[in-house]
């Protein structure tokens, strides 16, 4: 079973001011294991890092809103996640990992805690990938909702499964900028069907994890600022944010610091309008945020 080494505590100061309301969209938590069994066939031991810890680092950070999503680890049990929704109330939303075992019930009892979407892991080291078939029951299922759905795929699992992506209606959001490293042909292919979807009005960016392909490395990540600006420009209204903390499976020589990753937004997008419109007004729109 894979580990990695746990996050960064020292966070640094970003280098430009944080505007209010900006969103963090990519965090896990991990409970202790005696309330939130890990079910048995997961790929990776988790540190076992919760919300204190996330409040110090967003503290540092200036970020007050925040998204989670609910780990891999966990299975289609969302406890851990939405246990902590409900203690953080109206800053906090979530995305829930489901199957055709979720009840109708418990789809409304999450909507109620804070869940706005779910997450439907394609990439193929997690062992979760959906059939297509309940990849389309479960948009069906959120849809009445008002739910978007996260797709978590690399290069060579949006080459595979474009068409069936191309079916949803409802907001898609794509992780991480798809982990594309345009060493790879591969993924260079990938990246010019990546920038087609993105110029439908439903298909939405998270503009995430340049540090886990950058060849670079910290803590500027200068290789992959060309692709990070590329994807904000052609979806502008439709890019997020998100430091993917705690970091699971890292395999850099070194933690990431979660303050060059704001950082490495800002050089992505340098127009402060704009970078804002991804910290805080699209995540906003996506999320159901007031305010």
């Amino acid at each position: 079973m894979d580990t990695y080494p746990p996050p960064e505590v020292n966070t640094k100061s970003p280098g430009f001011n944080m505007p209010p309301g900006a969103c963090d969209t990519q965090i896990h938590i991990y409970g202790p294991t005696d309330r939130y069994p890990l079910k048995p066939d997961r790929v990776y031991e988790p540190h076992l890092v919760g919300i204190e810890e996330v409040l110090r680092m967003h503290k540092t950070l200036g970020i007050e809103r925040c998204v989670l999503i609910s780990p891999t680890v966990y299975g289609a049990d969302n406890s851990c996640m939405i246990d902590a929704l409900r203690q953080q109330g109206t800053n906090y939303r979530g995305i829930a990992v489901i199957d055709d075992g979720t009840s109708d019930a418990e789809l409304g009892a999450m909507n109620e805690a804070g869940v706005r979407g779910v997450r439907c892991n394609f990439a193929g080291f997690l062992n979760m990938t959906p059939d297509p078939d309940l990849f389309r029951r479960t948009v069906a299922r959120i849809t009445p909702l008002g739910w978007h759905v996260v797709v978590h795929v690399l290069g060579e699992d949006l080459i595979e499964y474009e068409n069936l992506f191309r079916e949803v209606r409802i907001p898609l959001v794509i992780d991480h900028m798809c982990h594309l490293d345009l060493t790879i042909e591969t993924d260079k292919r990938a990246l010019d069907i990546l920038m087609d979807m993105l110029r439908r009005d439903n298909c939405w960016i998270k503009i995430s994890n340049g540090d886990r392909v950058s060849h670079a490395g910290p803590p500027d990540y200068t290789d992959v600022i060309p692709l990070g600006r590329a994807l904000a420009d052609i979806a502008p209204d439709r890019a997020i944010w998100g430091t993917d903390w705690p970091h699971v499976l890292y395999k850099k020589p070194a933690m990431a610091n979660d303050g060059d990753l704001l950082n490495l937004l800002a050089k992505y997008v340098p127009d402060e309008t704009a970078r804002n419109r991804i910290l805080v007004d699209n995540p906003a729109a996506l999320y159901g945020f007031n305010g």
